[in-house]
C-alpha cells in the first residue's frame, strides 16, 4: 500500500496544484493487502482529485495508511463487516464539506454536487464498488465549511504480497505506437488509462468531454478512439463516436462504462453490433485486449440516431 500510495502522490502533485499542501504518514509497519492494484490506484486518484476540487482556494491534503482492526461495533459500523484484520488508508482535506443530506447519497451513480458538464457523479459510485468487491469497507464524515475524511478499509493478505506489475506486462499484447484518444471526464481514470496505454506502447491523448475530443481529432491523425459512453457536456459517447466515423471512417472505436450490459451500457444508449466495450475501471490486460480487438476489426456501423439528439455537422470524409 505505501509504495503504491507513494507512486500515486508523486504523479498527482502537480496536478493538485501548488496551492495544495500535501502531507503523507506511510508507517513502514503497514501490511500487505490482497487488491487490484490498478483499480485501487485509480480510487486513491479519485479521492485526491475529489479533494482537490472541494478546495478551490487552496487547503490541506493529507492521506495516510494504517493497520486496523473490524468489527461491527469498531469505527467502521456495518452489517456486512466480517471481522478481522483490515489495512486502512485515510484521505483527509480541508475544502468546503458537505451536509448530512448530500454526505448520505455521495456514493449513489450519477449523483453529483458539481457544476453541470463538469461531473457525471460516476466517481465515487466507482470507488465504493471496487472496495466492495475486494470484500472492505468505506466511511466518509464531513462537516461543512470544516472539510472532508473518507476512509478505505481494505482486507490484510494473510501471507507475504509483492506487487509484481513488470512481470505481469510481459505477457500483455503491445501497441505498435498507434495513437489513442482517451475521452473521459473522470480524471483519475483518464490518468490511469494514459499511463497504461504509453506502457503499452501507444501515443496518447486525452479529452475531456466529445467536443474537446473532435477538436483534438481535427488537429491530429488518430487510430483509436476510447471513448466513455455517458458523458457531461450533452453529446454521449455512442453520438460522439457516430460523428467521428462520418468525418474520420477508418478510426477504430472502443467504448469504456461503468455497466457491463452487452446490447447497452445499462444508461438507455444502444451500442453498435459487435461494438467493443471496456468495463470500468480499467484494467491493464483488458485495455490491451480491447484495443487490438479493435484495431483488428472492420469498423462496424451505428444504430439510427436517437430521437431528439442533436444533428451532426455534414462533413466530407477525411482518411486517416
Amino acid at each position: 500500500m505505501n509504495q503504491l500510495v507513494s507512486g500515486i502522490m508523486r504523479l498527482l502533485s502537480r496536478t493538485l496544484g501548488e496551492n495544495i499542501e500535501i502531507a503523507l504518514s506511510l508507517p513502514p509497519d503497514v501490511c500487505p493487502l490482497i487488491a487490484d492494484p490498478v483499480q485501487l490506484e485509480a480510487a486513491i486518484t479519485n479521492l485526491a482529485t475529489n479533494a482537490r476540487d472541494a478546495m478551490p482556494n487552496g487547503g490541506h491534503l493529507a492521506i495516510a495508511t494504517a493497520n486496523c482492526r473490524l468489527d461491527a461495533d469498531g469505527p467502521a459500523p456495518d452489517a456486512e463487516i466480517i471481522t478481522g484484520a483490515y489495512v486502512m488508508i485515510e484521505v483527509r482535506d480541508t475544502g468546503c464539506g458537505m451536509n448530512h443530506e448530500v454526505m448520505n447519497r455521495i456514493f449513489e451513480p450519477f449523483y453529483t454536487t458539481k457544476e453541470q458538464g463538469k461531473g457525471t457523479g460516476l466517481g465515487l459510485s466507482m470507488v465504493f464498488g471496487f472496495v466492495k468487491r475486494s470484500g472492505g469497507h468505506v466511511t466518509v464524515c464531513s462537516e461543512p465549511g470544516v472539510g472532508t475524511t473518507l476512509r478505505l478499509f481494505l482486507p490484510q493478505a494473510t501471507q507475504e504480497a509483492v506487487m509484481t506489475p513488470e512481470k505481469a506486462s510481459q505477457k500483455l499484447i503491445r501497441g505498435g505506437g498507434e495513437t489513442v484518444l482517451v475521452v473521459e471526464d473522470n480524471n483519475a481514470l483518464r490518468s490511469v488509462v494514459i499511463r497504461q496505454l504509453n506502457s503499452l506502447g501507444y501515443e496518447a491523448l486525452e479529452a475531456k468531454r466529445a467536443e474537446d475530443a473532435l477538436q483534438v481529432m481535427e488537429r491530429e491523425s488518430v487510430d483509436v478512439l476510447l471513448t466513455d459512453i455517458v458523458m457531461p457536456g450533452g453529446t454521449n459517447g455512442v453520438e460522439l463516436a457516430r460523428q467521428a466515423r462520418q468525418r474520420w471512417p477508418t478510426v477504430a472505436v472502443v467504448f469504456s462504462s461503468g455497466f457491463s450490459q452487452a446490447g447497452s451500457d445499462g444508461h438507455g444508449l444502444s451500442l453498435p453490433p459487435g461494438a467493443t466495450l471496456l468495463s470500468k475501471p480499467y484494467r491493464k490486460e483488458h485495455v490491451a485486449r480491447s484495443l487490438r480487438e479493435a484495431l483488428s476489426r472492420a469498423p462496424t456501423g451505428f444504430p439510427p440516431q436517437a430521437a431528439g439528439a442533436p444533428s451532426p455537422e455534414p462533413a466530407s470524409p477525411e482518411p486517416l
